[in-house]
């Protein structure tokens, strides 16, 4: 994922661990104590075919914190196969990790995020014992056991070769949860503390990418993030960007990919195309910063998104040609779908001042509708805008009031293909102070 950082092993097989020698259950038994200390008798008793949980708001078991509880997991592990294994925690909290009843993994009294391993020899269908325990006082806790078995450990050529051998490429890329957020024990290339010290994708994600995209096959990139990501769009035939999707996201990761779906999502944000894009940190005035201000080029819009047909604007109407700040005008647009398929188009509205004395926006998103259209059906689309929407505050007079003068409204489907326009004209400023 990201050099320097959380080099797990894989899951264990499902033939692998068991709850006893008798191979009759699969996973580990798990028990789960009323404290952090395993101490008294199990409040709950269950069996886990995969060590691997996050526990913030949920909990272990229902009126259980985990900041409150201690779990242990055991069973015996069965190799498939003989040779040098590494087995590896990825833990929030404390943790241990004790094979054939002798502690291996010692991660006592830690309770921040890292990733311990330990090579073993393993004998092919030999028993060896297992026992993992767990706490943690803080409300997070994560943890992941797996194992890297031998000849597994150059995961990029693994993935190279899979590559070689497909006719179509589905690559999955992208940050996590783990690697991007606020006040995380996260140090890693390109990462520091939860911040992000670049946008750009991992250097080994794009040297992945890079070596993907020269085998010369149709090539769709699925990105997960929660934050804007550069990558390079002519390395991958489609880039499908999943943010951070919930239970049944793989369902609807494949839906669309299959066509099952026509998506019609669109960008809250703009991805940039480097870092050199951005604004310094210490620079606080709003030029070049986000999509309102930005000069340059983006990678990708705010409002972007693809669709399996395609869409034509014509026509473009207000319903006044001049307004007050209490007033509200109505836009009107014809859209047609001009392909082969039904699907949905995010017909968007911006204004932008045509002159002014002070810093204004160089669009603004003021209202959109999502449209359904049938193959080679027209619609006229009706989209209300509230003129106090352009209100900004107003330092003299302590309140928020609409500049008059001479504005723009344009549509299109995103903020960077805006394909109609038509003037407005705005009167009598009116301060509204909060």
């Amino acid at each position: 994922l990201v050099k320097g950082y959380r080099i797990n092993g894989q899951p264990f097989p499902a033939a692998v661990l068991f709850t006893d020698a008798s191979r009759s259950q699969a996973g580990l038994k798990g028990e789960v104590f009323k404290n952090v200390k395993f101490e008294g008798a199990p409040a709950a008793t269950r069996t886990d075919a995969a060590i691997d949980f996050q526990w913030d708001e949920a909990q272990p078991v229902a009126g259980i914190p985990i900041s409150k509880a201690s779990l242990r997991w055991s069973g015996v592990l069965i190799p498939p196969t003989s040779g040098e294994h590494v087995l590896s925690l990825a833990a929030e909290g404390s943790v241990r990790l004790f094979l054939d009843n002798t502690l291996v993994i010692d991660g006592l009294r830690k309770p921040v995020e890292r990733t311990l391993s330990v090579p073993r020899l393993f004998n092919a269908g030999q028993v060896y014992k297992v026992r993992l325990e767990f706490s943690q006082t803080r409300p997070r806790a994560h943890i992941q056991f797996g194992w890297r078995p031998p000849g597994q450990d150059d995961a990029m050529e693994r993935a190279l070769a899979v590559a070689r051998q497909a006719d179509h490429i589905v690559l999955t890329l992208g940050l996590t949860p783990d690697l991007e957020g606020e006040e995380m024990s996260v140090s890693a290339e390109g990462f520091d503390g939860g911040d992000r010290k670049t946008i750009l994708l991992p250097a080994i994600q794009r040297e992945l990418l890079q070596k993907v995209s020269a085998l010369k096959k149709p090539t769709v990139v699925v990105l997960t993030c929660g934050s804007a990501v550069s990558i390079d769009p002519d390395q991958a035939n489609a880039i499908l960007n999943c943010w951070y999707y919930g239970q049944r996201g793989a369902d609807a990761v494949a839906e669309a990919l299959l066509g099952d779906c026509n998506p019609a999502g669109r960008l809250p944000i703009t991805f940039y195309r480097s870092d050199s894009d951005l604004p310094p940190f210490e620079d606080y005035s709003m030029s070049n910063r986000t999509y309102r201000y930005f000069n340059g080029k983006p990678l990708f819009a705010f409002g972007h998104g693809l669709s399996y047909t395609t869409f034509d604007y014509k026509t473009l109407t207000l319903s006044l040609s001049s307004a007050k700040p209490d007033e509200s005008v109505t836009a009107r647009v014809t859209v047609s779908n001009t392909g082969k398929r039904d699907g949905d188009e995010v017909v968007q509205v911006y204004a932008a001042a045509e002159k002014s004395s002070v810093p204004m926006p160089l669009r603004q998103l003021v209202g959109f509708k999502r449209v359904s259209l049938k193959a080679g059906e027209t619609k006229t689309v009706e989209i209300v805008v509230p003129v106090n929407q352009l209100r900004r505050w107003n330092e003299s007079e302590k309140g928020y009031s609409v500049d008059p003068g001479a504005y723009k409204i344009a549509v299109g489907p995103a903020s960077d293909q805006l394909i109609l326009s038509a003037p407005l004209q705005l009167h009598a400023p009116t301060a509204h102070n909060r």
